[in-house]
């Protein structure tokens, strides 16, 4: 605020100067062109002082300027020379009010002199050099003002390709693009194998080598030998049977209108990707299968749960729907298993997991959480037609994995500025701007390839959406920090260029 008032402060000054050099100017002129022929009557002085009354407009002058005026109207040796010191400071513009006054000044007593005219013919040759020299200046202004901006112009030129420079890839910068296009283009077709859509059964690869896995974990676990019963499963059963009880599509007597064979899988909850970890883990600790009422809540929507019994053959094999059963009462009694028999619990959740993954990337795929609870079945099966689990996990799986490997790139070249960093301004940050372009490129050539890919097996789903997700990301991200950063840079380089200029060194 101390700022702003001295500058106010500084502004009043600065004007009252202005108009007191045009007091001086005009008292000066008028007393010259008085004395011009010869004489300053006291009827010329007070004269004078009224037309100087006028022009105070009842502001208030300072005593030391009525001083100066005062000696300047005493003065009777005062010549032209002095009346253009005077007249120096004075605008072209404020000038042309005196000269209207020195002709009154002339004529005031009625006899126009040699010696008058003479001084009019100074005073209209200063007026007219003053003019010519305000031409020019203002010619020279132009002038200056364009050299001004052409320079300016040149120097953002020169600075914006510095700028460029400094920031293309080197040939140091060649191996980390080249290592993570590989690593990126291997993470598309990578996903896009592991994804691929199978057929379930024997044949399914993904589907064997987790049911592997499963075996190789569940040897971790001691099978006891007690028998299965009604909301019971046998920690051997779960631990041998290969199934789960909602796979169960016969029924032992007659059809209770919940599902088809063909479309279990959306008239299940256990097959709820979400939903599934409660009810299907509760459904294999007890040897039954809940799914959604056949009876919606409102209208076509809202489907509460309803649970059956399933009962396998002597061998634990060939699973079959028996009898209603309470979901509360299967619930319950899973729970209750937790806290006695938690290896059991723990073997029911990895089979409940194990499942759903063998299930994720079959033609007729996993549909979304909490579908079937909301939607009818065939409704739901038609919308996993479309969109099912399997493509979010892939497309979160493309997205994770394109972030990860930035990051290891961006982490081993950011490693390698320890070797370069000369201690300029600006280096670490040109750096950045060097990795950012390394990633955004790699980026690029990966999700283009999957675009071929897809073109050529004519399979959308082939499509590297998570990585495209990610690179548009980064495009909006990394370029305001380029845009930035060169903002920054070419602010800093210009203050350079004219500090050096006000201290003289260019």
């Amino acid at each position: 605020m101390s700022g702003f008032g001295d500058g106010i402060k500084q502004g009043a000054y600065l004007a009252g100067t202005k108009r007191f050099n045009f007091f001086y100017a005009y008292v000066a002129t008028m007393c010259y062109f008085l004395r011009a022929d010869g004489e300053f009557s006291s009827q010329e002085q007070l004269w004078v002082e009224e037309q100087l009354d006028n022009l105070q407009l009842g502001l208030t002058i300072p005593e030391a300027v009525k001083d100066k005026l005062l000696s300047i109207i005493a003065d009777d040796s005062l010549t032209f020379d002095a009346v253009k010191e005077f007249l120096e400071p004075v605008e072209i513009s404020q000038l042309e009010s005196i000269s209207q006054r020195v002709q009154i000044a002339i004529e005031i007593d009625e006899e126009i002199t040699e010696e008058e005219l003479a001084a009019n013919e100074l005073f209209n040759a200063y007026i007219t050099e003053r003019v010519a020299n305000d031409i020019v200046n203002d010619q020279r202004v132009k002038e200056i003002i364009s050299s001004a901006v052409k320079e300016y112009g040149e120097n953002l030129d020169r600075i914006d390709y510095e700028f460029k420079q400094l920031t293309k890839l080197q040939d140091s910068d060649a191996a980390f693009l080249i290592g993570a296009t590989a690593l990126q283009v291997i993470r598309v077709l990578l996903i896009n194998k592991l994804t691929e859509v199978e057929p379930a059964g024997s044949n399914n690869l993904k589907e064997v080598r987790l049911h592997d896995a499963q075996s190789k974990i569940f040897e971790q676990f001691n099978a006891t030998e007690e028998a299965s019963g009604p909301l019971y499963a046998s920690k051997s059963h779960i631990l041998s049977a290969r199934g789960v009880p909602y796979d169960a599509t016969r029924f032992a007597d007659g059809n209770f209108g919940i599902f088809r064979g063909a479309n279990h899988r959306f008239g299940t909850f256990g097959h709820d990707p979400i939903l599934g970890l409660i009810f299907g883990t509760a459904n294999i600790m007890t040897n039954t299968l809940t799914a959604p009422n056949p009876n919606p809540l409102i209208g076509k929507f809202g489907y509460l749960p309803t649970s059956f019994n399933v009962e396998y053959d002597p061998f634990g094999k060939n699973p079959h729907i028996t009898t209603p059963t309470s979901t509360l009462l299967l619930l319950g009694a899973a729970a209750k298993r937790i806290p006695s028999e938690p290896d059991a619990a723990a073997a029911a959740l990895i089979k409940q997991i194990i499942h759903i993954g063998t299930d994720l990337y079959t033609p007729v795929g996993i549909q979304l959480p909490v579908e079937n609870l909301i939607l009818n079945k065939a409704t739901t099966e038609k919308l996993t037609s479309y969109v099912n689990m399997g493509d979010i996990v892939k497309v979160g799986g493309q997205a994770a994995a394109a972030i990860a490997i930035n990051w290891l790139v961006a982490a081993l070249h950011g490693c390698s500025l320890f070797n370069k960093d000369d201690g300029t301004e600006f280096c670490s940050e040109m750096h950045q701007v060097r990795t950012k372009k390394i990633l955004l490129i790699s980026n690029s050539i990966a999700t283009s390839s999957s675009v071929i890919q897809a073109a050529i097996t004519k399979n959308p789903r082939n499509l590297d959406i998570g990585g495209a997700a990610v690179l548009i990301y980064r495009l909006f991200t990394d370029m305001k920090f380029i845009s930035k950063l060169k903002q920054e840079f070419m602010t800093s380089e210009l203050a350079k260029v004219y500090d050096q200029r006000v201290q003289g060194l260019l």
